[in-house]
C-alpha cells in the first residue's frame, strides 16, 4: 500500500497527500490484522475454559476480523492491479495509434 502511494506521488505528482494516505492505510490494515491475531493468541488459554461461550464468541469475532482484513487486502491488490494494467494498456495503444512526428 505504501509503495503504491509513493509511486503515485512520484509519477503522477499527486504530492505528499498520497504518501500520507498510503501510510495511514497501511497502518490501519496492519493494525487490524495484527490486533486480531495477537488478541486470539492472548485469549487462547481462556478458550480452553469449559462452559464459557463468551470467550468462544470473542475468538470467532476476532478470527472473522482477521479473515475480513485479509480478504479486503487481497481484493484491493487485485482491483488496483487490474486498474493500473488497463491504464497501462490504454496508454500503450494510444502511443501506437498516434502518428510519430518526424522532424
Amino acid at each position: 500500500m505504501i509503495g503504491h502511494a509513493v509511486a503515485q506521488a512520484r509519477f503522477n505528482l499527486s504530492g505528499r497527500s498520497a504518501i500520507v494516505r498510503g501510510f495511514l492505510g497501511a497502518v490501519v490494515v496492519h493494525g487490524l490484522y495484527d490486533f486480531g491475531l495477537i488478541a486470539i493468541a492472548l485469549r487462547a488459554d481462556l478458550l480452553e475454559a469449559p462452559g464459557d461461550e463468551t470467550n468462544s464468541l470473542v475468538a470467532l469475532c476476532l478470527m472473522l476480523l482477521v479473515f475480513a482484513v485479509l480478504i479486503g487486502s487481497i481484493r484491493w491488490v487485485l482491483r488496483t492491479t487490474r486498474r493500473l494494467r488497463a491504464q497501462q494498456l490504454e496508454e500503450e495503444s494510444a502511443d501506437e495509434i498516434a502518428p510519430e512526428s518526424s522532424d
